[in-house]
């Protein structure tokens, strides 16, 4: 009986409470105030200042399906995301884009993001009669350098200047990149399909890690195959690529103005190790470039010329 009339009093102390002076109502008030802004008004704001911003940067109209995101994994997903340059020409479209933080590992003073994932990414890229492509063109038009602008003091540690960020896993999926050369005598177009590329624990930091894998297709039975190691702190890459069915005459026209001779159609297959690094050398660095168990297979492959 005293236990019951103690819990019976207790709560109707409590529940004669103003709610205002209840924590559990201000938590619950602050929670979804938090979850409104989060799930709500985040991409409203995203949806509405990233065509403003495309706008002012390159001149491009900015089309956005969807966006989503998760204020407590603080993961984004963008839906049907494209850019139209001032031509009206389709620049870049995605089917999706989506990014996932994980602001935990701010404790141990690192940013960390989970995953970048680029669904089906397309891009279009326009080389023009003068060399110049046109992403660079459009944001060369809006920022033009200024004469006599005085160049930033470099720091004298890069590696000090850099946050401290882990990109534990960047994705590209079905990727295509369609290329198109006006700067040639003769317009030239490449396509570039099945795009897949994975890249694991990318630092700005020491760390091991930094494996990727690209393979993409280059045309009918063309194929490149790139795989290895890559960090940015020290900046070191090695690996090996493949190329295989690879149509000479198409990729080496190019070469054309530098050869005595013209080369008949034919197949290139090669295959290489590789090793990149930048090693300091007194106070500046300087790039270091090896090439090994370099593979050259021919078929059909033939060349005319009066040098021959």
């Amino acid at each position: 009986y005293f236990i019951w009339s103690s819990t019976l009093a207790f709560i109707a102390s409590f529940t004669k409470r103003p709610f205002y002076r209840n924590r559990w109502f201000w938590l619950g008030l602050l929670l979804a105030i938090y979850s409104i802004v989060g799930f709500f008004t985040v991409p409203i704001l995203i949806k509405q200042y990233l065509p403003e911003q495309v706008k002012a940067q390159l001149g491009w109209e900015t089309e956005v399906d969807s966006v989503i995101f998760n204020p407590y994994t603080f993961s984004l997903t963008i839906n049907g995301l494209s850019f139209t340059d001032e031509n009206s020409n389709k620049v870049a479209r995605f089917r999706q884009i989506y990014s996932d933080l994980k602001f935990s590992s701010l404790i141990e003073g690192v940013l960390t993001v989970s995953q970048i994932r680029l669904l089906e990414p397309h891009i279009s890229v326009a080389i023009l009669k003068n060399g110049r492509d046109n992403f660079s063109t459009s944001w060369n038009t809006r920022h033009p350098e200024k004469p006599n602008e005085a160049e930033p003091v470099a720091k004298e540690s890069e590696e000090e200047a850099l946050p401290k960020l882990l990109f534990q896993s960047i994705k590209i999926i079905r990727g295509q990149v369609s290329i198109t050369d006006h700067s040639a005598k003769e317009t030239q177009k490449l396509g570039i399909s099945a795009i897949n590329f994975n890249l694991t624990n990318l630092a700005t930091y020491p760390i091991t890690g930094g494996d990727y894998q690209l393979n993409l297709s280059l045309g009918s039975k063309q194929r490149l195959n790139w795989r290895g190691n890559l960090s940015l702190v020290p900046l070191h890459s090695s690996g090996i690529v493949k190329l295989n069915g690879i149509d000479s005459q198409k990729y080496l026209a190019y070469l054309q103005p530098l050869i005595p001779y013209q080369l008949a159609a034919g197949k290139l297959d090669l295959s290489a190790q590789y090793r990149f690094a930048m090693t300091l050398a007194g106070a500046t660095t300087q790039p270091e470039f090896e090439l090994s168990n370099a593979l050259v297979k021919t078929q059909a492959l033939g060349c005319t010329g009066s040098e021959i």
